[in-house]
């Protein structure tokens, strides 16, 4: 009766697997440019790095002393401090000049 009014089982069995076919390659897709962006950003990333590095090495080849002024520095800390050659002081008057 109401076959004239709707596609049969065939059509609507061939629509059926295309829009299947269709959400997968939009996932597949999606996935793909995912995969881009993380790759994009791993290399900015690893950029960053490198550029940081290169400015710490530049900064520390310049640096005549390393020196932390703080009125709270640990005790650990000032001990790891010690041990790697940085200078502490509890507040700036304390530094003495250059």
């Amino acid at each position: 009766m109401t076959r004239r009014e709707y596609a049969g089982w065939a059509a609507t069995d061939d629509r059926f697997y295309e829009l299947l076919a269709e959400l997968r390659r939009d996932r597949e897709e999606g996935a793909r440019k995912w995969d881009e962006q993380n790759r994009k950003w791993d290399q900015h990333q690893a950029e960053q790095r490198e550029e940081f590095k290169r400015i710490h090495e530049e900064i520390m080849a310049q640096a005549q002393r390393l020196i932390v002024i703080s009125p709270m520095i640990d005790a650990r800390a000032r001990q790891v401090a010690e041990r790697l050659g940085i200078e502490t002081y509890g507040d700036s008057l304390e530094v003495q000049a250059l």
